[in-house]
């Protein structure tokens, strides 16, 4: 409650501390690297058999 209290009685530090974080928010995002399709690689596995005279689900 005294959080509560403080932010009662102090309006101009609180608008002050949101003022803050609001500008650090948009500077950061403004830093941050973004991509809209970013390309994204699966890793993937082959493998290759050669069973002749078997069904596919015998391999």
């Amino acid at each position: 409650m005294k959080i509560i209290r403080y932010a009662v009685t102090h309006p101009v530090t609180v608008w002050m501390v949101t003022l803050a974080a609001v500008v650090f928010g948009l500077t950061s995002l403004a830093r941050l690297d973004m991509r809209l399709l970013p390309e994204i690689r699966y890793p993937t596995l082959t493998v290759q058999t050669d069973f002749p005279g078997t069904a596919p689900v015998d391999v």
